[in-house]
């Protein structure tokens, strides 16, 4: 007959007792294994089925004049590769003025793998900061807040932020002085030019 001392039970046991948890871990992990690659499968499906864009707009300046022309040029990604993507065929740009209307909105067509195209701004439009809009059908389907923007300053000639005075003014015997300031909100003086005639 053999006898077992109590130290090669205790050690058998724990070997039980450790195999049958690991047994307990493999068969209780491995569902979330699964379930982890299956949700990553049914993200890249989503992806497939429902691609998103992203719009980036490159402009020749960030200050225009009133009269000028805003030259663009549009770059439209898959949002998930960055890559190009031919999903599109236009791109819609719109002028925004500081008031959030719509000053002027253009289509700009697909040639040769390449959004380009201009905006022409108004010559009477008003100075202020501007924002440019872009979008695509796609992403105006998803909502406002995959569009994208970009700020614009716009100079205006006739505007009335700015207030030119002049003086004629007696300097002497056949001499006048002629004194101008431009003042922006007639509060702070740009500048001041004093001339002679005689």
């Amino acid at each position: 007959m053999t006898t077992i001392s109590s130290s090669g039970k205790s050690k058998s046991m724990n070997a039980t007792i450790g195999i049958i948890f690991l047994l307990l871990c493999v068969n209780f992990v491995d569902p979330f294994w699964m379930h982890g690659k299956s949700a990553l499968k049914r993200i890249d499906t989503q992806r497939e089925l429902f691609p998103q864009e992203r719009l980036h707009v490159v402009t020749d300046r960030d200050m225009y004049c009133a009269g000028d022309t805003i030259w663009l040029r549009v770059f439209v990604t898959d949002a998930a590769s960055l890559r190009q993507t031919d999903m599109s065929k236009y791109v819609y740009v719109e002028l925004h003025c500081p008031f959030n209307s719509v000053k002027s909105r253009v289509k700009i067509i697909e040639r040769d793998k390449v959004f380009a195209g201009y905006v022409p701004l108004e010559e009477n439009l008003p100075e202020g900061d501007y924002t440019l809009l872009a979008y695509t059908a796609f992403a105006e389907n998803v909502g406002q807040e995959y569009f994208f923007r970009k700020p614009l300053k716009i100079l205006a000639p006739y505007s009335s932020r700015y207030a030119v005075d002049s003086e004629f003014t007696p300097a002497g015997e056949g001499t006048w002085s002629f004194q101008t300031s431009a003042a922006e909100g007639r509060q702070n003086e740009l500048q001041y030019h004093v001339v002679e005639y005689v």
